[in-house]
């Protein structure tokens, strides 16, 4: 599924985490793993641009991921480049044909930062390969999913996410969580309400069908509320280890199919979160 695996990071304590799960990943599909550190740029007082030094660090970085390869038994290829950390980590990933992308969603403060918010939203919505993303609020590093979490919102570039979903599902043997949340936030008349409950019910049954195809199980549920703190909930009552989230391009620019939904469950969701783009037609 899997054959070249990037992992981005700064060496920071959620980056860390981030590799280590990526390096989890690969060992479970045979694939390759490259690391990638990155120098950024950052804006003097006078409004010129200079390069932060990395060189020490970069080099503490690499000796770790030498020594990860070798425990994990995998191949580690490194590199080390200077720009603007998202251009790079997405330039590098198609330069070397990556088929996922891994990173925190929290990185160093200050200069010396990587993947911090911004950049890894940025990443999540130009990347065109699949992007797993690790926050802070991630406890567990995983070596296999046994619990995955599909939310579907019924718009077309949630398809990519749940086929995604499924042949992961397939992989690990893992149980499928479908959720559809009928958002009340935008109207709680009952007129609203039941028809949302009606397509959500249709959605999710839609990918219990799609599921059983390959012998994955599949758990529905239909919950209200607020769509990225429902989630957040679930993923802890559920003891989800992954989400697996869509991606998609709207009126010439990329953007989350969910929006602010997906941000907010990206950055600090307690499992890591898989985002898939749909494909370009």
């Amino acid at each position: 599924m899997y054959d070249d695996v990037l992992l981005a990071t700064d060496g920071s304590d959620t980056a860390s985490k981030a590799v280590m799960q990526g390096f989890e990943i690969a060992a479970k599909f045979n694939a390759s793993v490259h690391i990638l550190c990155i120098g950024a740029h950052a804006e003097q007082a006078n409004g010129e641009t200079s390069v932060i030094d990395t060189a020490d660090s970069a080099e503490t970085i690499i000796q770790t991921a030498k020594q990860k390869g070798s425990d994990f038994d995998v191949e580690v290829q490194l590199a080390v480049r200077t720009g603007r950390p998202h251009r790079e980590i997405l330039a590098y990933a198609d330069q070397q044909g990556i088929d996922l992308l891994v990173l925190g969603t929290q990185g160093r403060t200050g200069l010396r930062k990587l993947v911090l918010g911004s950049v890894a939203t940025s990443v999540v919505r130009e990347a065109t390969q699949p992007v797993l993303t690790v926050s802070k609020n991630v406890t567990n590093v995983r070596s296999a999913f046994h619990e995955i979490l599909i939310p579907t919102s019924g718009r077309p570039g949630t398809a990519a996410a749940i086929t995604h979903g499924i042949e992961l599902s397939a992989a690990y043997s893992a149980q499928i969580h479908a959720v559809y949340v009928v958002d009340d936030t935008i109207s709680r008349s009952p007129a609203y309400l039941d028809t949302v409950r009606k397509f959500g019910h249709e959605e999710t049954d839609a990918v219990a069908v799609q599921a059983a195809s390959t012998g994955v199980g599949t758990t529905r549920q239909i919950l209200r509320g607020d769509p990225a703190t429902k989630i957040q909930e679930y993923i802890g009552s559920h003891g989800v280890y992954l989400v697996v989230m869509g991606t998609e391009r709207r009126a010439g620019v990329d953007r989350l199919v969910l929006g602010s939904v997906t941000e907010r469950v990206l950055a600090s969701a307690p499992a890591p979160v898989l985002t898939v783009r749909a494909h370009e037609t």
